[in-house]
């Protein structure tokens, strides 16, 4: 069961970071019982937490393009 969160909750998040659904669908389909698992939750984190690019009160675009990669290596963690 635990492997089954893990990938529906990958999979939503694939879909968040190509822009295919928006914050809220991604944080409206996660409950509270997936984020029990660690890594689900830390995940999960991450994405809500992802900084801001932009001038204004935001990161370089360099450091997001960092952070998207943490998310997306954490992504690929999740799946193995």
């Amino acid at each position: 069961m635990m492997a089954e969160v893990r990938k529906r909750v990958a999979d939503l998040a694939d879909a968040f970071c190509a822009g295919s659904i928006t914050l809220e669908q991604f944080r409206s389909s996660i409950s509270d019982d997936d984020t029990e698992d660690e890594l689900v939750g830390e995940l999960v984190d991450m994405i809500m937490h992802e900084p801001h690019v932009g001038w204004f009160l935001g990161v370089s675009k360099a450091q997001g393009i960092k952070e998207r990669a943490k998310v997306i290596a954490f992504i690929n963690r999740l799946r193995e």
